[in-house]
């Protein structure tokens, strides 16, 4: 049997491409929590699963009942968590610390502590929140309040989070290196009517938003040119009948994309319309991705440096359509600052602030008396 070692390990159900998986793919190969020998332990294998092997970092896939499900409430989940730590420990891998990276990892993360307790001692949970639409009732049925230490992503969510708690909630904002960046891509001459839509499927992301300012475009702007719209996300019911309404453009869904930059350098221009985020990854990476792009104001995005036409509110459409035409009949005196932006975006969030603040926070709950 190999000799075990003490690991952090980290619990991420969903390995698809999102700001949570890439949040958490910068946190554990960063120099702070490599050191401690993370582990991670995902729901299905895809895009983070890739990643992790890549890197070399530990991991294991093991698909979990649904916490709330009344068969986890009777027992299955005890007993799943029961079988990873003893698989764990057969493999030579001690948990120190278990990070859930959304809330709705916690449950798990607190029968696996539960499980170590039975021979080790109870290790010390810790939550990352995420998701912008966490309610007051998510955060009770998870048991958020029973982690040792709460981050949250965002400044609404964490003081959200604080109030409903009654204790300090980090604030974790952090997300972005030097290897992150690339040079901004050359601007055309006119407006491009090949245009990025950033997101999911997922209504909140607000695609129907975009199909509907393009309409509200098109009706009053007989001189508008035919786009050809690309939606990073699949193409839903409610979508396909948004799309099959009379438009002069054009609308592909390209499903999930695994080397998000890259793709993203095709494209002069892109749209972030999501109508919610606790603070928003997509448009951030599209920026220092060197592609000029139109935000939402939700999340972080907020505070950049950034005007009108290049932001617009969330669930307008009405907004987005005035953006959208001042920017095509302003182009050439309408530039995005985008080199401004990327310094900003890496002067303000760099990953180390959240790897050292978690570094710092896993040293203090596991430090022996």
């Amino acid at each position: 049997m190999p000799s075990s070692k003490d690991s952090i390990l980290f619990i991420q159900h969903r390995p698809r491409r999102a700001g949570a998986q890439v949040s958490l793919s910068r946190i554990v190969t960063s120099q702070d929590i490599s050191q401690l020998n993370p582990y991670v332990l995902l729901g299905g294998k895809g895009w983070l699963k890739s990643f992790l092997d890549q890197h070399e970092i530990l991991n294991q896939v093991r698909p979990w009942p649904s916490p709330r499900s009344l068969s986890s409430r009777l027992g299955g989940l005890s007993r799943f968590a029961n079988k990873i730590i003893q698989k764990l420990q057969a493999d030579g891998i001690q948990p120190a610390a278990i990070v859930a990276n959304d809330h709705q990892e916690c449950l798990l993360a607190l029968a696996l502590s539960r499980a170590l307790g039975k021979a080790t001692g109870r290790v010390p949970v810790i939550t990352i929140l995420r998701s912008s639409g966490m309610s007051l009732a998510d955060f009770k049925k998870y048991n958020c309040i029973q982690c040792d230490q709460l981050f949250a992503r965002g400044e609404e969510l964490t003081a959200q989070a604080t109030q409903w708690g009654g204790r300090n909630v980090t604030c974790m904002l952090g997300s972005f290196s030097e290897d992150d960046l690339c040079p901004p891509l050359p601007a055309p001459s006119s407006f491009p009517t090949k245009i990025l839509i950033a997101g999911s499927e997922n209504p909140n992301k607000g695609f129907s938003d975009v199909l509907d300012a393009l309409k509200i475009v098109e009706l009053n702007e007989p001189e508008f040119p035919a786009l050809e719209l690309v939606f990073t996300g699949e193409q839903t019911e409610p979508l396909v009948q948004l799309s099959n309404q009379p438009f002069r453009s054009c609308f592909r869904f390209a499903g999930r994309i695994e080397n998000f930059t890259d793709y993203a350098r095709q494209f002069q221009l892109a749209i972030h319309p999501s109508r919610a985020e606790s603070f928003g990854m997509a448009p951030l990476e599209l920026i220092l991705a060197g592609v000029p792009t139109m935000i939402s104001t939700t999340g972080i995005t907020t505070e950049l440096p950034l005007t009108i036409p290049w932001t617009f509110p969330p669930k307008a459409p009405q907004d987005l359509a005035r953006s959208i035409t001042e920017l095509w009949k302003n182009w050439a005196i309408s530039p995005s600052n985008i080199h401004e932006l990327q310094r900003y975006i890496l002067d303000h969030y760099p990953i180390s602030h959240t790897t050292s603040s978690l570094a710092k926070s896993i040293e203090l709950l596991t430090k022996k008396p």
